[in-house]
């Protein structure tokens, strides 16, 4: 009959390596995916965010006074032959056009900031404010207008998908 072997194995002196091994590894793989979401931040949402922060309250009070004016606009994206038309028709409290703004459009892509735009828009014969845009990817885009007519401001803001 044959004895049996008590006590360790050979290949038993390897387990602390074995688990020393699985802790390299893994902090390597942690390591390489904190690189890569270093490399690809896109930056801060905003400039100056702290001092945005406390100028909040004085944005409440223009967010209260600008609705108080009872202004209200519709915009409109329109396929062209070149690309787009960003239309905008901004009328005030008693419904008429006001046609003596100034109107700034920025376009903004919540997926790639490099794709950001921003330009004016020119009044138009029939009280509208439009400009001619190339987007360069479909897909969803934010545009926000920012209007000013007699020292008042208005804003207003809109997501669109294009297809």
């Amino acid at each position: 009959m044959m004895a049996e072997m008590s006590g360790p194995r050979p290949s038993d002196r390897f387990i602390p390596w074995y688990i020393v091994g699985f802790f390299v590894v893994l902090t390597m793989v942690l390591g390489t995916l904190v690189w890569i979401a270093e490399q690809n931040f896109p930056g801060t949402v905003t400039d100056k965010p702290y001092e945005r922060g406390l100028a909040y309250n004085r944005t409440l009070q223009a967010a209260a006074a600008e609705q108080a004016m009872g202004w209200h606009g519709k915009v409109t994206l329109q396929p062209v032959a070149d690309g787009y038309r960003v239309r905008y028709e901004l009328h005030g409290a008693d419904g008429l056009p006001l046609p003596a703004a100034t109107v700034q459009c920025w376009l903004y892509r919540p997926s790639n900031s490099k794709l950001d735009q921003k330009f004016a828009l020119t009044v138009q014969p029939d009280g509208s404010y439009a400009a001619p845009v190339t987007l360069p990817a479909k897909g969803v885009w934010e545009i926000r207008l920012a209007a000013n007519a007699g020292g008042h401001d208005f804003q207003q803001s809109e997501r669109i998908v294009v297809q």
